[in-house]
């Protein structure tokens, strides 16, 4: 198995500035990212019985982002590190190899024990997009 790439990770302080989280680094996902928008338009019904859209101050919501490792140990440090951002609800910046910024909060970490292996675990993430 050829080395794994990893992305930065900063944590928001108190004070408002993002600090390099230096006691572990994230391991590049497994899988492709979805990254997409969802338009906040409303269609409308208009007096003449034709549709209008309704478009308010907020045009697009990102959507949450997950990503996936597989094959993780269980002693593997990135478990610690993810279950430690989602209890303490960090607000955290992850950037990419490309500079690409994902901002937002872990709102779920799933675990799925692989049948037959003792101590092996696929994870999946999810990052609410702020």
């Amino acid at each position: 198995m050829g080395t794994r790439g990893y992305w930065d990770v900063y944590v928001l302080n108190s004070g408002g500035s993002w600090v390099l989280d230096s006691s572990d680094e994230l391991y590049v996902p497994n899988n492709t990212l979805a990254i997409g928008k969802t338009s906040r338009v409303t269609p409308v019904d208009l007096a003449d019985g034709s549709i209008g859209t309704m478009v308010g101050s907020t045009k697009y919501i990102s959507n949450a982002l997950t990503f996936t490792w597989y094959y993780v140990s269980s002693t593997d440090a990135i478990i610690t590190l993810l279950e430690g951002y989602l209890e303490d609800a960090e607000y955290i910046k992850i950037v990419d190899h490309l500079s690409n910024e994902y901002i937002g909060t872990l709102t779920g970490l799933n675990k799925d024990h692989l049948a037959g292996e003792v101590d092996y675990f696929d994870l999946n993430a999810t990052l609410l997009i702020h």
